[in-house]
């Protein structure tokens, strides 16, 4: 398995666990995270991977 930072490759499957892993209420939009990591270079969106498929995400 690999950590590979954030790609908009990887955009529909980050929001497809994002969406499953928390509450709608507990969620900020996508496009707020996305603007998160643009406007400060300590906040990381990452991607797990393993044989090319995303097998999970992070963020922080």
């Amino acid at each position: 398995m690999i950590l590979t930072n954030f790609n908009t490759n990887d955009e529909t499957n980050w929001q497809k666990i994002y969406l499953n892993a928390f509450p709608a209420h507990e969620r900020l939009p996508f496009e707020t995270l996305q603007q998160k990591v643009s406007d400060n270079d300590q906040i990381k969106m990452l991607t797990f991977k393993s044989n090319d498929h995303v097998a999970g995400t992070y963020f922080w």
